[in-house]
């Protein structure tokens, strides 16, 4: 049986790095293509065959703003999949949250990407489901890191690490609804902090692949 699909796109993060040299615009909103930053995801993702849905996370600030602007997309470029919105939280754990309140109950598997990300593909997506088996809870996109990693406390060099057991995770990352939902439900009641979604199931205790 083919498994049910949705993707939450983050559209909500403050984009501090980038927004001192864009007047304070946040950087998924700019320009990209004749199109805010976080459309071309939504481009990348409707066309996957598994896909049924798109929930994006704009944030509370001119939300009916960003909200327009989606609507005017949506009706312009007709994605093929349900594109709704939601107000994101105070830290990207929250807002995740209130996407996966919109996702429907009968979803299988919840992708969660952040927009500021646009070089995705779908090759990538499509490597996530298929590596989503029996044996792991979530999946996620890794690459081998070339810089040498060092421990520091207080300024000070403890110790370099094993490169060769480290990697670098990004976005998309794929995981089971239920275990997703069930994860963040514990981490909002015990207060976790967390970085992204795969942090979260580590701490619970669930197995998390690697798609290189």
């Amino acid at each position: 049986m083919t498994s049910s699909l949705w993707s939450i796109v983050l559209a909500a993060g403050q984009g501090m790095r980038l927004a001192a040299s864009t007047g304070g615009k946040r950087k998924q909103f700019l320009p990209f293509c004749g199109a805010p930053m976080y459309w071309r995801s939504v481009q990348t993702l409707a066309p996957v065959p598994a896909l049924r849905g798109i929930v994006l996370v704009f944030p509370a600030q001119d939300f009916d703003v960003h909200v327009a602007d989606l609507e005017r997309l949506v009706h312009q470029n007709a994605p093929g999949v349900p594109v709704h919105a939601v107000r994101g939280g105070d830290r990207r754990q929250d807002s995740v949250r209130h996407g996966l309140a919109a996702v429907p109950g009968e979803c299988d598997q919840v992708l969660v990407h952040d927009s500021a990300r646009p070089f995705f593909s779908a090759c990538l997506v499509h490597a996530l489901c298929t590596a989503l088996t029996e044996s792991v809870q979530g999946v996620v996109p890794g690459s081998a890191l070339t810089d040498t990693i060092k421990e520091v406390e207080a300024d000070v060099v403890q110790r370099t690490l094993d490169r060769s057991r480290l990697i670098g995770v990004q976005t998309p990352q794929l995981f089971r609804t239920s275990v997703l939902r069930a994860t963040h439900d514990r981490a909002l009641a015990e207060d976790w902090q967390v970085t992204d979604d795969a942090s979260m199931l580590e701490l619970a205790g669930h197995v998390v692949g690697i798609v290189p």
